[in-house]
């Protein structure tokens, strides 16, 4: 079942939000750094507001819906929580508690998260770099960022395309498992590769800036998808989107 903006008006949200990455750009990392060096930043905190408008939005939708349709916004839902305790760190970074030390140890930043880990992180110079080089680097192919990227990229890439044509696309209408519509990739992709050239064209602590916006983001376009998504469970009507043959 294909999900998509109603019309293109809301795409006015997501080029207003582009301004930010622009003028980080712009301005460089000294200037702007109020706003995504910290945790309690506007950056950061939006980022994690998103996913928990996501995983609500999911939590909702799967209990007024059946089936397979159900386990969906479930794996959505679930998603979303997992992004947003690795994004506060499991609420440290508001809470202030100890990282467990056996932890600490392991972690590049000492949080108490996953994605830090030192098993699953470059080198720094690859984290922050934003050159050809670094992004061919096989040492950042599976790092952290690198598979919550190929994550996205099956989402609202690999899976909308599949959910077109042949079985998959049967299949996905027979059971009314939402993908997204054009109108809604655009509104997806838009500000993730505007932050995704910006990154490539810059470095350091700029590139960092660059990335922490990328990564809300997509928090924003992935509770956006969910929150369209989640429109034919509510009601039949709704302004943010519309139901729409596959």
């Amino acid at each position: 079942m294909k999900v998509d903006l109603r019309s293109w008006r809301p795409t006015i949200i997501v080029l207003l939000l582009s301004i930010l990455p622009i003028y980080i750009f712009i301005v460089g990392p000294d200037a702007s750094a109020a706003l995504w060096l910290g945790e309690l930043t506007p950056v950061e905190l939006l980022t994690a507001v998103f996913y928990v408008v996501g995983a609500f939005t999911a939590i909702f939708a799967a209990i007024r819906s059946k089936r397979l349709v159900r386990v969906f916004f479930l794996g959505w839902a679930f998603c979303c929580i997992v992004f947003f305790g690795e994004e506060t760190s499991w609420l440290q970074s508001y809470l202030q508690y100890k990282t467990p030390e056996v932890v600490a140890e392991e972690n590049s930043q000492g949080e108490f998260n996953l994605h830090n880990l030192n098993f699953v992180q470059g080198e720094q110079s690859d984290r922050l770099g934003g050159q050809l080089g670094n992004i061919l680097n096989p040492r950042t192919l599976l790092n952290s960022d690198r598979l919550f990227q190929y994550f996205f990229l099956a989402a609202f890439a690999f899976y909308p395309l599949l959910c077109r044509r042949g079985p998959l696309a049967r299949f996905a209408q027979e059971q009314q498992l939402p993908f997204p519509g054009a109108r809604l990739l655009v509104y997806i992709w838009y500000p993730v590769l505007l932050c995704s050239v910006l990154i490539f064209l810059t470095s350091g602590p700029l590139t960092h800036g660059l990335n922490e916006t990328r990564e809300m983001f997509y928090a924003f376009t992935i509770a956006s998808f969910i929150w369209v998504a989640a429109i034919p469970v509510r009601s039949r009507s709704g302004n943010l989107g519309s139901v729409a043959p596959a």
